[in-house]
């Protein structure tokens, strides 16, 4: 607790590894993965309803792609506090990329390295509210961090903190049928509302690669709801998992595969301890990409 107010983080991570012929012809190959978190404070406001607001960036936020068709040179944007902890951070992941990733380590032809500096004193910066059981609105996103280069023709396309409050919009309805835990028992079952998630992977997809948005549309054909259960219960904590298996396109042959959506509460207040999203998509090969993000209390 911080003055009558909660501490949260959201963190996220998305990873997208495609090949195939592009206009049947041209061969591609192209990787790309980008992660945030945030701390918050969440504070009530009025009848079950919270407000969140940013307080500073907990880790170094980055995004890692290839350029161009062949997956052979890459570009790495880190933006962190301090400098030297975050080429240090940038090191580390580009090494953990090589190990896990022998493809494109024997591929690699360069790869180029731009840091970006946090400014300090960005409270309330990113802001959404949330309703006791889930649902987000009323997002605020005026985050703002520059190179740590003094080259004035570099324009490059970052946008690691408004991926998160994309991300934050998946949290579209809410994840109970009733207005108190206190009516749920194991036995109670229910569905979301009908979902479409094309808007958000759209927006995310831009934010990651401006490319996408000239050849990447995401057009989900029809929508699917998430099957709700409690999947447990005891006195100290209230487990709500959801999930679905659409199968339904949303680019070509690629399809979303399984999202989950698990919620814990505390018993004794209703005081949310996480909240996840996970989403997967892929064509019948196995080639896409990943998605997930959590709100999490800090203890």
């Amino acid at each position: 607790m911080r003055g009558d107010g909660l501490n949260y983080n959201a963190s996220y991570f998305f990873q997208a590894d495609i090949n195939g012929i592009f206009l049947f012809i041209i061969p591609y190959r192209v990787f790309l993965e980008v992660s945030g978190s945030a701390d918050f404070i969440a504070t009530k406001r009025g009848i079950n309803q919270y407000e969140f607001s940013f307080q500073k960036a907990n880790r170094p936020g980055y995004l890692f792609r290839s350029l161009g068709f062949r997956g052979k040179h890459f570009i790495f944007l880190a933006a962190g506090y301090e400098p030297e902890s975050t080429l240090l951070f940038t090191i580390d992941k580009m090494k953990e990329f090589r190990e896990n990733n022998p493809f494109y380590a024997k591929a690699m032809m360069g790869t180029r390295k731009l840091l970006f500096q946090l400014p300090a004193n960005q409270q309330g910066s990113i802001g959404f509210e949330r309703s006791q059981y889930g649902k987000h609105k009323k997002f605020i996103s005026n985050f703002v961090f520059k190179a740590n280069t003094d080259d004035q023709k570099v324009n490059v396309f970052f946008k690691v903190y408004k991926i998160l409050i994309e991300l934050l919009k998946t949290y579209d309805h809410s994840c109970l049928p009733v207005l108190n835990l206190n009516e749920l028992d194991s036995k109670t079952v229910w569905q979301s509302p009908p979902l479409d998630f094309s808007p958000y992977l759209n927006r995310v997809g831009w934010g990651a690669a401006r490319i996408m948005k000239q050849f990447v549309i995401f057009r989900q054909k029809k929508s699917f709801r998430l099957q709700y259960g409690v999947t447990s219960m005891n006195d100290s904590e209230v487990e709500i998992c959801g999930e679905a298996h659409p199968d339904v396109k949303v680019w070509g042959s690629f399809k979303i595969r399984d999202v989950y959506r698990k919620v814990k509460f505390r018993s004794a207040d209703s005081v949310l301890i996480s909240d996840m999203i996970s989403l997967d998509i892929r064509n019948k090969k196995g080639v896409g990409g990943y998605a997930q993000i959590i709100l999490k209390l800090m203890q």
